[in-house]
């Protein structure tokens, strides 16, 4: 991962440290495997924030998702959490990370991570 992309993107480094450093304390256990994980950097956006995925899906089904779980943690004022918001079926558990300068939104179902930053 450069290191431009985790300057502009802080919360990569939690994520790749989610995915590689299963059991750590600030994320729990890794959401996928590191060999199959990849952090999908999604054009579209939920509320106007810019909208990353960590996942195994292809990137067209891990945008939709990451727009639609997005959307439906903005609907309960991104509480700081954890909230537990429900899309197609499958419980996410979503907060606020502390993040230096910004919070920003972290969502998971355990197979899958979504970020959302400005």
């Amino acid at each position: 991962m450069s290191r431009n992309l985790i300057r502009t993107h802080p919360f990569l480094a939690l994520a790749a440290c989610g995915v590689l450093c299963a059991g750590t304390a600030a994320l729990g256990p890794a959401p996928v495997t590191a060999e199959a994980a990849e952090v999908i950097d999604c054009v579209q956006s939920s509320g106007g924030l810019d909208l990353t995925v960590v996942t195994e899906k292809d990137r067209e089904a891990a945008c939709a998702t990451g727009v639609k779980v997005g959307d439906a943690y903005r609907a309960k004022g991104f509480a700081e959490g954890p909230v537990s918001v429900n899309v197609d079926g499958a419980e996410w558990s979503c907060r606020l990370i502390r993040g230096g300068p910004d919070d920003f939104p972290d969502c998971t179902n355990g197979m899958e991570q979504v970020h959302l930053s400005s």
